[in-house]
């Protein structure tokens, strides 16, 4: 089962609790997800089940404010319905858990919400564009998120062209005292790089000309002989 709810807002929020029950009567908690994740994944196991979920904001006194109740049941998958579900979870990972500034993938989730990794945005590139070609989300979503990302990248800090590892997705400095450097591993795998996100962009669903033109530009400006002559690779 795949939950997801609206979001609360307010500083005393902790955390959400979901409940299930198998008789909409008698509800057990099964999960527990943290402020900002307005998502649970809840695996059954069988088919044919019919379950009931409530969800509730606790504060942190643990007082609970419950939602109201809903029910779905399970069905056999085809082999195609199972490839898309588990395609979609991966895309909503990049796409929902993305750095909210720079619309770049976080090092971890949960964790520190400002901390994002070069390398790793650009497996999220590469989920905007299935998530465009699937239908998960409009070209328009995909060209306004891929733009943030380019626009981002433009103003981060680089050396010899190259980024660093981590950075900061709220202020644009290097992220720590041993990030202060460039990364050609994680630059090699960054969206506006020669690895997987470049080619992709220019010739895919996402191509448009405002975000291409920054890709490229950026993409000219790693200078990747010279770091390689330097023997300079990951970190």
């Amino acid at each position: 089962m795949d939950l997801s709810w609206d979001s609360v807002s307010g500083s005393e929020l902790a955390r959400y609790i979901i409940y299930r029950s198998d008789d909409a009567k008698q509800f057990r908690p099964v999960g527990i997800q943290e402020p900002g994740i307005n998502r649970y994944t809840d695996f059954l196991g069988k088919t044919n089940l019919t379950v009931y979920y409530q969800v509730t904001a606790s504060g942190r006194d643990y007082r609970e404010s419950p939602s109201s109740v809903v029910n779905s049941s399970t069905r056999p998958f085809t082999d195609d319905e199972l490839l898309t579900m588990l395609q979609e979870a991966c895309f909503r990972y990049y796409w929902e858990g993305a750095q909210p500034d720079s619309g770049l993938a976080r090092e971890n989730i949960p964790g520190e919400d400002r901390l994002v990794a070069t390398g790793a945005s650009g497996f999220g590139i590469m989920a905007l564009v299935a998530g465009v070609e699937r239908g998960f989300i409009t070209r328009e979503q995909g060209v306004q998120r891929l733009t943030k990302i380019v626009d981002f990248l433009e103003k981060a800090p680089r050396y010899h062209g190259a980024w660093s590892h981590f950075i900061d997705g709220q202020t644009l400095p290097v992220f720590g005292i041993f990030e202060n450097g460039g990364d050609i591993v994680e630059t090699a795998g960054a969206p506006s790089s020669r690895s997987e996100g470049g080619p992709v962009i220019s010739e895919s669903v996402l191509c448009h000309s405002e975000p291409r033109q920054g890709r490229d530009k950026l993409r000219g400006e790693s200078l990747f002989d010279l770091l390689l002559d330097e023997d300079l690779r990951w970190h």
